[in-house]
């Protein structure tokens, strides 16, 4: 399994797929002796489910990993019981299920904190989950506090220039916006976004979900040739890694962007990738699907006009 985590980190999701599932048809055939394999497949193959946005696919394999660990560890607060319970709850904030979401976190929270102590590295992340739950539950003040205190620890963990570092930054950033503290926002993207580059180089998905944010703020400050030069950056690096959701939910404010700018014939490009994307509805809301269709409709009709109004229009 080492090639499929090897493809995966590198971003590279259709690479590390079949891998995943010759290790996962491997580990079946050894499963009496030892279950607990089987169930990190399991996991890790729902995981790439779910940045491919194949989410029933995800739900089955990280179900069944749940039931595996729960029928062969003895300890129900075993640490690799909370690593599937937060994979669970990234699924669930994707499929927009936020009370389950909050639930699995909190819990996979408080079995990180007694059993491996308010210190361990897992720690952190497992905060950042639980402040994307309120973030997208419209519960922003809630979560930078959470954020806060997992950056405090990753700072001391792990310094500056870290993945973790960033991926929580990247996180804060969009909650200040949220509550419009832009200077402090743009201050953690830029930082997230350095940190990245040092660490990938220009093109992966983690550097691509910091240009997406920086886009945003980018927006807010009505800079949106700079914004539109980002969100490019962004597009191309999400599909280079066939990061599906992440792709879905950044072509419709380029789109709209590219728009208000006049730039007509790329804008009806970008709606039409985004509704090219599979399963679509499982990352945008029917009214966002519609948008999409209806400037696309608009472009292939030769009606585009620059809509300055959409460039104030927030991602989701």
């Amino acid at each position: 399994m080492t090639i499929a985590n090897a493809f995966s980190e590198l971003g590279v999701n259709d690479a590390a797929e079949p891998q995943y599932l010759k290790a996962l048809e491997l580990r079946r055939a050894l499963a009496p002796a030892d279950p607990l394999a089987l169930a990190e497949t399991h996991e890790k193959l729902g995981r790439l489910y779910r940045r491919r946005g194949k989410l029933d696919d995800a739900e089955r394999m990280l179900d069944e990993a749940l039931r595996i660990r729960r029928e062969n560890l003895r300890d129900p607060d075993d640490g690799y019981f909370a690593v599937t319970l937060s994979s669970l709850s990234l699924l669930k904030r994707n499929q927009r299920k936020y009370d389950e979401a909050e639930q699995l976190t909190l819990k996979a929270l408080d079995i990180y904190r007694r059993i491996l102590g308010p210190e361990d590295e897992s720690v952190p992340l497992v905060l950042q989950n639980l402040a994307m739950v309120y973030l997208e539950s419209g519960r922003a003040s809630e979560a930078e506090p959470f954020l806060y205190e997992a950056l405090a620890l990753v700072w001391k963990l792990h310094g500056e220039h870290h993945a973790d570092t960033a991926s929580i930054e990247l996180v804060l950033a969009a909650v200040l916006q949220s509550v419009e503290k832009m200077a402090a926002a743009e201050q953690f993207a830029i930082h997230a976004l350095g940190t990245y580059r040092l660490l990938y180089g220009d093109v992966h998905a983690r550097v691509a979900a910091a240009q997406s944010r920086l886009a945003e703020l980018l927006m807010a400050r009505n800079e949106t040739v700079a914004a539109a030069v980002m969100y490019c950056e962004a597009v191309a690096g999400f599909r280079a890694a066939q990061q599906s959701l992440d792709l879905a939910r950044a072509l419709p404010p380029y789109a709209r962007l590219l728009r208000a700018l006049g730039r007509a014939r790329e804008a009806a490009d970008c709606c039409d990738n985004a509704l090219a994307i599979p399963n679509l509805s499982s990352y945008l809301q029917p009214e966002e699907i519609a948008d999409l269709k209806a400037m696309l409709a608009e472009a292939r009709n030769g009606a585009v006009v620059a809509h300055p109004a959409d460039a104030s229009r927030p991602m989701r």
